[in-house]
């Protein structure tokens, strides 16, 4: 009985430390993450803009500026929001930035917007108020007039991803 209890009690210690939440700040640039994702800070005119996936990919993190300058120029834009805590975030992340990193077109641009998390920013909560998401893993491209193209909650692979883009890049 006392082997038993001592077993469970090692069992349950095991569980907690392996349901406790996990880091969510992002990794520096060189250090893989647990997704392999690679995050590196690179200057805008006016603010930062964070590209997400190494440097040939055209993936960042939302940045209302370069959001609005990419409009105004007519890209496809390629919204993901994305919860730091999400499963299904996590998971298909590695797939949409390795879309990205694939992808060689100039005019499509991608970014993520974060849901209900701790790192939202108030321009978060305005995109996603304007785009009506409610649920984090959400995805929404917008065509060259701006308009969505696509909305979609379905864990995208890369495949999907270059896809999606691909039938916006043709409407």
């Amino acid at each position: 009985m006392r082997n038993a209890l001592f077993i469970l009690a090692i069992l349950s210690v095991i569980l907690i430390a392996a349901c406790a939440p996990q880091n969510p700040q992002p990794e520096k640039i060189g250090v893989k993450s647990e997704n392999s994702v690679i995050e590196k800070e690179a200057k805008t005119e006016n603010s930062e803009l964070t590209l997400i996936g190494g440097a040939t990919a055209k993936f960042y993190r939302y940045n209302k500026e370069h959001y609005e300058k990419s409009l105004s120029e007519g890209k496809i834009i390629f919204l993901d929001f994305y919860a730091n805590w999400c499963p299904i975030c996590k998971a298909e992340s590695p797939d949409i930035i390795a879309a990205f990193n694939e992808l060689d077109n100039e005019n499509v641009v991608g970014y993520r917007v974060h849901f209900n998390d701790n790192e939202v920013t108030e321009d978060d909560k305005e995109m996603a108020k304007k785009f009506g998401i409610t649920y984090q893993h959400t995805k929404v491209i917008l065509n060259k007039n701006g308009e969505v193209a696509l909305k979609s909650l379905e864990a995208y692979s890369k495949e999907d991803t270059i896809n999606a883009i691909n039938r916006a890049l043709g409407s």
